[in-house]
């Protein structure tokens, strides 16, 4: 029997894995650095309520109300992601009031300034209300994005890069995931090592439920989760050393 080529394989198979570069996973919630959530709500345009625990999300034809979320990526050190995830706890324990809705995830674009009385992406949480959010739409709540017809769920069409949407179910209060490419991408665009997330309701319903915040306690608060790719600038590790194997017993 002719072992050593696959010994000879085996080896260089090994070797091959211990130098290969290997993606790390790093996580950032609002709670981290410059990370920020709150609530803007319609029926109290001027009220600020960053400090609230829960980040309550509603689209109906009397109230709006939309969650702003911060991260902070100067965690990344400048490296890309090849994947990122969104989670969002729900909050509302009375489970009677969640049901089968869908909501959007809109990217706020940079920009210099968000217009007149608006505040920048370094929005506080102290200050931030439905009046003054930047690139809110106030005669928008939520909705479907619809890119033909000039709708962005909730957010100013200058301001809004759609990321995609993320659904939970009826009378489960559970954590929900977002994933999508346009994530990963929006988090690369990023020049300013912080990115915010606006999430508004595409379903037009009377009752509303919460996300957990920043304040939330038990829950978790709003996390980003990124794959990130490994650097190349970095030299690749060293294989340990291979013994000559042994010859298989016949």
């Amino acid at each position: 029997m002719n072992w050593k080529p696959a010994i000879v394989l085996a080896i260089a198979a090994c070797a091959a894995a211990a130098t290969a570069p290997r993606s790390e996973t790093v996580t950032i919630k609002t709670v981290d650095g410059k990370g920020a959530d709150a609530t803007v709500d319609s029926g109290r345009k001027d009220e600020k309520l960053g400090r609230d625990k829960s980040l309550r999300v509603k689209f109906s034809t009397a109230a709006q109300r939309k969650a702003y979320i911060r991260f902070d990526l100067s965690l990344l050190k400048g490296r890309k992601a090849k994947a990122a995830r969104l989670t969002l706890e729900i909050d509302t324990e009375n489970t009677g009031l969640i049901r089968d809705w869908t909501y959007n995830v809109i990217g706020l674009r940079e920009a210099a300034s968000y217009g007149q009385g608006k505040l920048g992406e370094d929005w506080d949480e102290t200050e931030i209300t439905y009046a003054n959010a930047p690139g809110n739409d106030p005669k928008s709540g939520g909705g479907e994005v619809d890119e033909k017809s000039g709708k962005y769920g909730g957010v100013l069409k200058d301001y809004a890069i759609p990321l995609g949407t993320f659904k939970i179910a009826a009378g489960k209060r559970d954590r929900y995931g977002f994933t999508s490419q346009a994530l990963a991408d929006f988090v690369n665009a990023d020049t300013n090592k912080m990115i915010t997330l606006v999430i508004t309701r595409v379903d037009n319903h009377t009752d509303v439920i919460g996300f957990a915040g920043k304040e939330g306690g038990k829950y978790q608060p709003p996390t980003l989760e990124m794959t990130i790719e490994p650097d190349s600038s970095k030299p690749a590790a060293k294989a340990p050393p291979s013994r000559p194997a042994k010859p298989p017993v016949n």
